[in-house]
């Protein structure tokens, strides 16, 4: 369950377009679907609040080149080393974002295939 609500995190954007509040339902691993809440900042940060009950689970960094984006961790309850990198190729719109994962060796972000988010 740690492992797929991280994943969140995980996904990504267009430089211009990838700021803002995201929604996305992570599977708790009971079947049931959790709903979280993704932020990136203008200056390279992110959070991750599962839940969506206004507490960052995660709190991280990343780096945008083109239609991919790189996210390391930097603190929180679910957080892998900073060292564990994640890369994701994305596509971006103003409603929506689709991330599939290229590499990402934290088990709390992997997941598998694509995640889509929406524009909060």
């Amino acid at each position: 369950m740690f492992t797929l609500l991280l994943l969140a995190p995980l996904f990504l954007f267009s430089q211009a377009s990838v700021t803002g509040s995201w929604k996305i339902e992570v599977p708790d691993g009971e079947g049931g679907m959790i709903p979280a809440k993704l932020i990136f900042d203008e200056s390279g940060n992110y959070s991750l609040d599962v839940g969506m009950d206004g507490t960052a689970n995660v709190r991280g960094k990343y780096e945008l080149a083109g239609n991919r984006i790189t996210l390391w961790d930097v603190d929180g309850e679910f957080a892998c080393p900073s060292e564990v990198k994640g890369v994701y190729d994305f596509e971006v719109s103003d409603t929506a974002l689709t991330a599939t994962a290229v590499s990402d060796d934290c088990p709390g972000r992997k997941g598998s295939g694509k995640v889509n988010m929406t524009r909060m």
